[in-house]
């Protein structure tokens, strides 16, 4: 897929000219080029693969269905693009290697995120920067829009020395509902349980 949009040569001929002939008169084929143009081809691989994964979702539930309807309302249907005027939250996945850079970090406390043809710096504050410069290991970073919003979200991995102290555990529980915003319970014989109430909410 990403080869037909951007035009590289593949191994796979076969199926590029598959799509090359059969959408060479489609619209939103053309439009999607366009849309591949500006974006990163690395980055266009990760929208690629959530499309495909919702795919595949949407088949393996059509055969669930076909094997026993009783545990759908309804027939799967398969997955539809939304009107960007109806969307209210979206992320995209970065690639972490080429999308991401910290070389600014430490000195400027600026990160640069680059979904296109530059690099975009965007501030952070001294204690985000203290949790970066930690980072032992970039596990994914996503862009997330949410609400006329955007944030960068960035997971990683941690080196954490074993403790040597003692430390106490307790357990608790949490129900997460309407009336009863949140319930908590934990598991010892000093500690109340709590029930927050969410009706005047």
């Amino acid at each position: 897929m990403r080869n037909a949009l951007y035009d590289y040569n593949s191994k796979h001929s076969i199926q590029l000219e598959y799509l090359k002939n059969k959408y060479k008169d489609n619209q939103l084929w053309h439009e999607l080029k366009e849309t591949a143009k500006k974006l990163k081809s690395y980055n266009l691989t990760y929208i690629i693969k959530r499309v495909k994964a919702n795919f595949k979702t949407y088949f393996t539930n059509l055969e669930l269905y076909k094997q026993n309807p009783n545990l759908f309302t309804g027939i799967p249907k398969p997955p539809k693009p939304k009107k960007l005027y109806k969307i209210t939250d979206y992320s995209v996945e970065l690639d972490k290697y080429t999308s991401l850079s910290f070389a600014r970090l430490e000195k400027e406390n600026l990160i640069g995120i680059n979904l296109s043809n530059s690099m975009i710096y965007t501030h952070l504050d001294k204690r985000q920067v203290e949790k970066l410069t930690e980072i032992s290991k970039l596990y994914s970073a996503r862009l997330v829009y949410d609400n006329g919003d955007l944030y960068l979200q960035i997971s990683y991995l941690k080196n954490i020395p074993p403790s040597t102290s003692h430390v106490s555990r307790k357990y608790a529980s949490i129900d997460i509902g309407i009336n009863n915003l949140m319930a908590v319970f934990v598991d010892d014989e000093t500690t109340p349980s709590l029930i927050v109430d969410g009706k005047r909410i």
